[in-house]
């Protein structure tokens, strides 16, 4: 048991050490350790389990990146497709307003005129069907006007959603190198400890 703790110790100390100010700077207090500790670190460290189970947690993350990245893609393409559908809506909701407008023109003209008809591509309207038809149009600019608030809404919502997936995408980067930095290291000390013949110290 007291064996046990001493270990886990010096491995917790060499960790710390070298994560905190780099292994070339920690080399002095390492060699200080292994003054102390002989071969207990060679005979006790799992350094070869470690850089397998960090072997396996990179080749995980990679996989989660992958699919993250994936993801991501999926949804850039999904947004192109809802934004383009909303630059349709808002055309034909601008077009709607302009006709509108014509309408209205119509209906003034109507209105001025001496039998209250106005001549619209060579056809004879009177007040009454201009107003019919832009009460008919307003109904239609309306229901345009929702449908284009929704989707604009939900576009909205996508593109939230994109930025929280590259975010991920980001983080998950992230945890690859630092998985890949940390099984690295401990090949490189595994490799000096490797060095070292068997029954020596560091002096």
């Amino acid at each position: 048991m007291l064996k046990s703790w001493k270990f886990w110790s010096i491995v917790g100390t060499v960790a710390f050490l070298a994560s905190t100010i780099g292994l070339g700077t920690s080399w002095s207090y390492l060699k200080t350790l292994f003054r102390f500790s002989g071969q207990a670190i060679r005979e006790n460290v799992p350094l070869d389990f470690e850089i397998e189970r960090l072997g396996t947690l990179v080749n995980d993350a990679q996989k989660e990146l992958r699919q993250n990245e994936q993801a991501v893609a999926r949804m850039e393409v999904e947004i192109e497709y809802l934004q383009n559908d909303v630059s349709k809506v808002q055309a034909d909701v601008d077009r709607a307003k302009a006709e509108l407008r014509k309408l209205r023109d119509y209906l003034h003209q109507a209105s001025e005129s001496q039998d209250g008809t106005v001549t619209i591509s060579g056809k004879a309207y009177t007040r009454k069907e201009i107003e019919t038809d832009i009460h008919r149009r307003l109904q239609r600019l309306e229901f345009m006007e929702q449908q284009l608030q929704s989707k604009q809404a939900f576009l909205e919502k996508r593109r939230q959603a994109l930025d929280q997936a590259k975010n991920l995408v980001e983080k998950s980067r992230l945890a690859v190198e630092n998985l890949a930095h940390q099984q690295e290291r401990l090949k490189e000390m595994k490799r000096l400890l490797d060095m070292q013949p068997e029954g020596t110290t560091f002096t």
